[in-house]
């Protein structure tokens, strides 16, 4: 059932063809449900963009990135960890931040997935993982990615705790 035959047999206020693909009329979509809320109550601070700690989302940044190529060759069984985070006494106009992440996968042949050929696909995660919290954090960032093994991870109590999937 296309547009039509749903606009005749309901009612609508609006009818908003929308394409998420190349971005069609989501600003009209948006604008338009935005007009019919009522305001409420702030839940969160201004400023805030998530209630997760902000090492948390770093990590599910660089593991996204890790994945977006990877898909069919990796499990998900990969996570990651901020090693080192600092911010650089640096004069310029935006915050400099140094990040040193370990992405850690469970097998042996998972590494030469994640390298690549010649380190091109870790190269190209820190590429797109930095640019997305250079955005976030609207700070320059230097992106320091290794790679370990730690063998069947997801198994072990005292390794989950320790990679931060613990009790909190």
């Amino acid at each position: 059932m296309g547009i039509v035959g749903m606009a005749k047999d309901f009612t609508w206020d609006e009818i908003v063809p929308v394409s998420a693909a190349i971005h069609d009329h989501i600003d009209l979509l948006s604008s338009l449900i935005g007009g019919l809320l009522k305001p409420g109550p702030e839940f969160y601070p201004k400023g805030m963009i998530s209630d997760q700690p902000q090492e948390k989302w770093i990590c599910e940044l660089i593991r996204e990135a890790a994945l977006r190529d990877a898909r069919e060759e990796l499990p998900h069984s990969i996570t990651v960890t901020i090693d080192e985070m600092s911010q650089r006494e640096d004069k310029g106009t935006r915050p400099f931040y140094d990040i040193h992440a370990t992405i850690h996968i469970e097998r042996d042949s998972q590494r030469g997935i994640l390298l690549g050929h010649q380190g091109e696909r870790l190269k190209d995660i820190g590429t797109r993982a930095r640019a997305d919290i250079e955005r976030i954090l609207d700070a320059r960032v230097f992106l320091g990615l290794h790679i370990k093994v730690s063998k069947e991870w997801q198994r072990n109590p005292k390794l989950l705790e320790r990679l931060g999937f613990g009790e909190s």
